[in-house]
């Protein structure tokens, strides 16, 4: 099931945040992107002003560039 918000656990560092997210935002630029560094899960926050968010798609995504992504449960 798709949602217009989606919130993932990520091991993103603190140094590789902006480029993550301009990354994401060139291949979702509908979506509003960011991540909480300050969360032990390295918090991503997607949310699609003008549909869906796809988790399979970010994930995929951020697994191309060596991270770990996995949807956090409601």
């Amino acid at each position: 099931m798709t949602k217009k918000i989606e919130i993932f656990k990520t091991n993103i560092k603190k140094q590789y945040a902006p480029f993550v997210i301009q990354e994401m935002r060139e291949h979702f630029p509908t979506c509003s992107i960011s991540i909480d560094m300050q969360d032990r899960d390295k918090v991503l926050r997607v949310e699609n002003k003008k549909g869906n968010v796809e988790p399979t798609q970010v994930i995929n995504l951020l697994k191309k560039r060596n991270f770990s992504c996995e949807v956090l449960n409601d």
